[in-house]
């Protein structure tokens, strides 16, 4: 498990609350509505921070006087909830993300030496396969099924 999805349940333990999941176990126990809007609600404030730093450089400031520092800390401070809220709702959900994420880490990387998008995206080389994540699904479900 990352480090930052153990930490965030740590959190949500020490504080008395209960994991989404915990109340009702299973996928069907989910309240979808709040783990979606708590994501959606950082999102918000990440991209309204980053505007706000934006503007500040446009406008002449240098991102690194109080205002650009403030600019940042809340730039940071949101990627932060955002990482704790996905991994709140990863914990509901009772998903390790640690080896997805290394299988999406990969397909990442076979993204190397591929071509370059107009806005600098780094895109996807003609041979390019999408992270196998159904399958790596298929094979927990079915190793969980071989010790049940």
């Amino acid at each position: 498990m990352l480090k930052s999805q153990r930490l965030t349940k740590e959190f949500m333990e020490a504080v008395g609350q209960a994991l989404p999941h915990e109340d009702a176990p299973g996928v069907t126990g989910l309240n979808y509505k709040l783990l979606s809007s708590l994501v959606w609600e950082e999102t918000r404030e990440f991209a309204a921070a980053m505007s706000r730093l934006k503007s500040d450089v446009a406008s002449g400031g240098n991102g690194k006087d109080d205002v650009g520092l403030h600019y940042w800390a809340e730039v940071i401070d949101a990627m932060c909830d955002i990482i704790v809220v996905v991994h709140n709702t990863s914990n509901a959900m009772g998903i390790d993300l640690e080896p997805f994420f290394d299988e999406v880490h990969r397909t990442n990387m076979a993204k190397v030496g591929g071509p370059i998008g107009a806005d600098g995206k780094q895109l996807k080389p003609p041979d390019w396969e999408p992270p196998n994540i159904k399958k790596m699904l298929e094979n927990l479900v079915f190793a969980c099924l071989l010790y049940t």
